[in-house]
């Protein structure tokens, strides 16, 4: 993937900050987030199982959130992690963190201010398609790992499903508009928020397999790549399977072979250092 100027990862910085400076006190409840938070919901119950077996596999004690937000993955890990970090841009999005009790620290992610092989856990949860060069951020996030440790991400697009196929990307564009006109006093969609989510609307999309790539080359002796439609945790059962066989028919519209691969929407990744 090409990387333009540090001009163009500047902009795509400053626009994470200011959008989710902007809709850090309703972040939570947006309909385009609210996934992400339901109690009990599908994703709370795949977060929890995988940190609980990240803590028992490396029987650590030091986990790091990267673009912690308001401490979703915090929350979650405090209940296996003796130590939980949290580290973020967005000063608001702080502030709820720290409402929260929660140990958060300003920072950026492409230059963690830790040390080398302090933690046993490192996440990132709907990060790394803001990010405009996730290679590196993945980078620092195999730094501050441990041998052994476990590195998890999850919720980012699949560029695989989003940018291929005119019939897919025709129905997108209809369901996001049909999504602004529904939600219009909810966290629109502005130029800005295209700039802050870059991956999620750049024309190559997310890649998974050459994020699997980068840490498969940074020594990672397992990495497992899940693309997935929410399920309660990995391998369980799909809780949108209606939306994989939509994908699957329009992907068949714009003669593309449907695949694993290209029809679940979301991708989440497990690798061991």
């Amino acid at each position: 993937m090409a990387i333009e100027p540090t001009s163009g990862e500047d902009r795509v910085r400053t626009a994470n900050i200011v959008y989710h400076n902007q809709v850090a006190g309703r972040y939570e409840t947006d309909p385009s987030t609210h996934y992400l938070f339901q109690p009990n919901g599908p994703f709370q119950r795949r977060l929890a199982r995988t940190l609980e077996q990240a803590a028992r596999q490396t029987r650590g004690s030091l986990l790091v959130d990267v673009c912690c937000g308001t401490g979703n993955v915090l929350r979650s890990a405090r209940a296996f992690f003796p130590h939980c970090l949290g580290v973020d841009l967005s000063v608001n999005m702080l502030q709820q963190a720290r409402q929260r009790h929660l140990e958060v620290l300003g920072a950026d992610a492409n230059r963690l201010p830790l040390v080398d092989e302090c933690a046993d856990c490192v996440t990132a949860v709907s990060a790394l398609h803001h990010m405009f060069d996730y290679e590196a951020v993945l980078k620092e996030m195999a730094r501050i790992l441990r041998r052994g440790g476990i590195l998890y991400t999850d919720w980012d697009p699949n560029g695989h499903v989003l940018r291929q196929g005119w019939a897919v990307t025709s129905a997108t564009r209809l369901l996001m508009g049909l999504r602004r006109w529904r939600n219009g006093d909810s966290i629109p969609e502005t130029s800005l928020q295209q700039l802050a989510e870059y991956h999620h609307h750049s024309r190559e999309g997310f890649d998974p397999d050459r994020a699997m790539s980068v840490l498969r080359h940074l020594g990672f002796r397992e990495v497992r790549l899940y693309c997935h439609c929410n399920p309660d945790g990995f391998g369980g059962r799909e809780t949108a399977r209606a939306q994989v066989y939509l994908l699957r028919l329009l992907k068949l519209l714009s003669f593309i072979p449907p695949t694993a691969r290209n029809v679940h929407p979301w991708v989440g990744i497990v690798a061991i250092k």
